[in-house]
This record gives C-alpha cells, structure tokens and sequence, in this order.
C-alpha cells in the first residue's frame, strides 16, 4: 500500500540505501536534510548510529532477522515494506502527543486564570475564548440553568452580549439530555441525529455540524454547561471532550 502523504527520509548505510528505489515507489521522498527521519543500517558502528539520531527523527533501524530490539533507534523494521506504515504509525503518535500537549496548555492557561481571581464574567469570558481557539470552534458558552428551569447564557466566546441572555432549553435538547443524565454528551452528526430532530426548524439556516456539552457540577448538582458547536468540524475526540470536562470542573 503506497504511504498516504509525503514524509522525507534518509538512507543511512549500505543496506539502507539499497530500499531506495523499493521505498521511492511506495511514496517516500529520500532526503537527506536535518530533520527528516532516517532508515539506519543496524550494522554501521555506534559512532555513525549516534551521530544520524542527532541530525534525523525518528530513527528507523533496518534490522536482519532474529535480531533483539536495539535501544540505540526509535523502531525497527525488516524491510523496505515496513517503513511506510511504521512511519505513518510514528507520525500519528507524535500528532497525538503534540496535540496532548497543547491541551494540557490550554487547562493549565485556563486554571491559572481562574486561580489569580478578578471579575468572574472576565475570567469565564477568558476560559470560553482559550477553549474556543483550542478546538477551532465557532462558539463556546456557559449557560446556567435557573430555578424555573430556563437558561442563562453566562458567557459566549463569539459575543460578548450574549450575556444573561435568557434561552428556551426546550430549543436545546442537547443540554436537557446533560442535565438529565449528568454525563457529556458529544454529537459528530448533529445534521442527522435524532435528538435534535425535534428542534430542527429551530436550527434551520445555522448549518451545526457537530457539538459537545458538559455538565458543571456544584454540590452534586449539574447547575449549568459548557457548551461548544461547530459548522465546520465532524465531531470530537474522547482527549477534547475530557478537556472539557476538565475545564468545566476547574469553573
């Protein structure tokens, strides 16, 4: 199967170097500049190995047969037809780290905020808005529930009017489903999910492709949400809907 999307790879060694031509058909752009990743000959000396995990990441070693596990590469491979996939493996994971990463900047941001006190509608405006960018959303709100059993839109990362708008939450079945249950609730297809058809009228025209509500929880009590929509994402991970948890929680 040809590698999906170009990835820059040395060949360091004899028997490296002879996978070329096998590699090249398979997708693979052979570059020897800093940075890219490098198919090593396990064979080459320590000093050669070394000096190729300086300059490539990461670092495949082409191993024979039989052959225990080398600490001095990142991953091993057999052949030519193992790099592909090894490398789409490896890049993956290392996306997933980065995006890990920039989460937990986005929590500690927001939890660092709330800590140094101030006004609370400037403070949640704030969080909102991180969280907003963080997941490239349209909106993030806040939305508080009140006794009589209407909303309140506390904050909104897109307006800054919105707040204490009083909303229907019979138009917003996705928040009752929360409050009822106590439990996140994420939807990838939100122009076909049936617990939205009873206000599809209502979202006509707002071209919602995916949201994500959260409950906050004071005392027990689910006494609101964090609310995120999207018109351009098809839906969101189980790592973006913890992050909102964790956020809602810190609120």
């Amino acid at each position: 199967m040809p590698f999906v999307g170009k990835m820059r790879l040395a060949l360091v060694g004899p028997r490296a170097e002879a996978c070329g031509a096998a590699l090249a058909q398979q997708g693979i752009e052979l570059s020897s500049e800093a940075g890219a990743a490098a198919l090593i000959d396990l064979d080459l000396d320590d000093a050669t190995i070394t000096r190729a995990r300086a300059g490539f990441s990461p670092v495949l070693g082409l191993a024979h047969d039989g052959k225990a596990p080398d600490s001095r590469v990142d991953a091993m491979v057999r052949s030519a037809e193992d790099v592909p996939q090894l490398l789409a493996l490896l890049a993956k994971a290392s996306a997933d780290a980065r995006r890990k990463d920039e989460d937990l900047e986005a929590l500690v941001d927001v939890t660092a905020a709330l800590a140094r006190g101030g006004d609370l509608e400037d403070l949640l405006g704030h969080v909102v808005r991180r969280i907003a960018g963080r997941l490239t959303v349209e909106r993030c709100s806040i939305v508080l529930v009140n006794p009589d059993g209407s909303g309140s839109v506390m904050v909104a990362s897109d307006d800054t009017s919105a707040r204490g708008k009083l909303i229907s939450l019979a138009h917003y079945p996705e928040i009752r489903h929360v409050l009822l249950t106590g439990a996140p609730l994420a939807v990838s297809d939100a122009e076909s999910h049936a617990l939205l058809d009873p206000v599809r009228a209502h979202l006509s025209g707002q071209n919602i492709t995916a949201l994500a509500v959260v409950p906050m929880i004071c005392e027990g009590q689910t006494v609101g949400v964090l609310f995120v929509r999207s018109r351009t994402r098809g839906g969101f991970e189980p790592r973006e809907v913890a992050l909102l948890t964790s956020v809602a929680s810190a609120a």
